[in-house]
């Protein structure tokens, strides 16, 4: 099974693309990822889309519209947001801090 982290590293580096990215995107998706892999509900559940095929300012991790990713023009990571019903197993991954830059 893994730790979010180690299931995240994985995702990040199996993605086709994953040499093309530059490395603020690298960590970026890698953190993403890593929190998602941390969401009770777990990855791929029904309310989850599929995070392989689009930008990850694109992903949404629930039914409303709360649960999004939001972005810069340059598509640095701005905000996170979950809904009430998205918990995430103990607490969010330290991995977070790795986006404080950009982070609203």
């Amino acid at each position: 099974e893994g730790t979010p982290q180690s299931k995240a590293l994985e995702w990040v580096v199996s993605n086709s693309n994953y040499e093309s990215y530059a490395v603020w995107r690298r960590v970026q998706r890698y953190t993403l990822a890593a929190v998602a892999f941390s969401l009770e509900r777990g990855w791929g559940s029904k309310y989850y889309v599929s995070m392989h095929k689009v930008d990850e300012c694109s992903w949404i991790w629930g039914p409303y519209d709360s649960d999004e990713i939001k972005c810069d023009s340059f598509g640095r990571v701005t905000q996170i947001g979950f809904s009430g019903g998205l918990v995430a197993r103990g607490k969010v991954p330290v991995d977070v801090a790795l986006l404080s830059d950009s982070l609203e």
